[in-house]
């Protein structure tokens, strides 16, 4: 007997499948596979073109709460001194003879001096700017200098963690020095941090594709499902990276995800976090 009849009540109903919503969605790509595609794919790509305008750098004070004194101080710095004390690179050259013997200092000093985005060049022998020396060594200048080796201070005109920093850099080390030289501070740190990264994202990049093409194989026995994975997956995340740079590194989300500082750059390790959580 059935106690339902009995009692006047009707057993609820589970709807059947190709009534659900994702049945009719997949009905629908199937019948109009092609230009559906067209739009989903023509979508992504213009989420993800934005990406191709990534600039990359470390992270700094400006990451701080707007009332942090730290960051206050930054951004003074920053925005009404011309030369950035706080950001020099040091350029050290080793195995130099002692101190009163190492004349061809004041030469390599004089060559940064005319640097583009280069304000001073500070020595044991005095400071150096436009490829001449400006002004005497002061008493603190001894700190420049030790028995085999001494450093330069080499401040930039404007901010080292920018391209320009960068640049500088590079340009430093094309100059030719008298003695073994290395550079190094902020813009050394974000160019080498950065050049580090791109000698090792091919590696990278073909391991995981192998491994999934690999896994993705074993698990279906097809070779085209485990492509198309690839190149959907690729499509999704380089739209999600282009949203983080359209939103975060040209500013178009500030004030609707929270209060943050746009720098026009997006920290160095975020994209790659993002692409190993969002590819997995």
């Amino acid at each position: 007997i059935d106690k339902g009849r009995i009692l006047g009540k009707k057993k609820p109903t589970t709807p059947r499948p190709e009534e659900g919503f994702w049945h009719r969605t997949a009905i629908t790509v199937m019948r109009f596979p092609v230009p559906i595609a067209a739009v989903v794919i023509g979508l992504l790509l213009f989420l993800g073109a934005p990406f191709l305008d990534l600039k990359m750098s470390l992270a700094d004070e400006r990451v701080l709460p707007t009332s942090t004194q730290s960051r206050q101080v930054g951004e003074t710095l920053r925005k009404d001194f011309n030369a950035q004390e706080t950001q020099a690179l040091n350029v050290v050259l080793n195995d130099t003879p002692g101190k009163g013997e190492r004349g061809n200092v004041a030469g390599y000093a004089e060559r940064l001096s005319t640097l583009d985005n280069v304000a001073r060049v500070d020595t044991e022998i005095g400071t150096f700017a436009g490829g001449q020396r400006v002004a005497p060594p002061t008493p603190a200048a001894d700190r420049f200098g030790v028995t085999d080796s001494t450093y330069l201070s080499v401040v930039p005109k404007s901010q080292s963690l920018s391209e320009k920093g960068r640049q500088l850099v590079q340009d430093i080390r094309a100059v030719d020095a008298p003695y073994d030289v290395q550079v190094g501070g902020p813009a050394a740190e974000l160019h080498d941090a950065i050049e580090s990264m791109n000698d090792k994202l091919p590696l990278g990049l073909g391991v995981i594709a192998i491994s999934s093409f690999i896994v993705l194989f074993l698990f279906t026995g097809s070779i085209v499902l485990p492509l198309k994975a690839l190149v959907l997956n690729c499509l999704s995340l380089s739209a999600t990276l282009g949203v983080l740079v359209w939103g975060f590194q040209n500013g178009h989300l500030e004030g609707i995800v929270g209060d943050f500082a746009v720098t026009g750059t997006i920290t160095w390790t975020v994209p790659i976090l993002l692409f190993c959580v969002a590819f997995g």
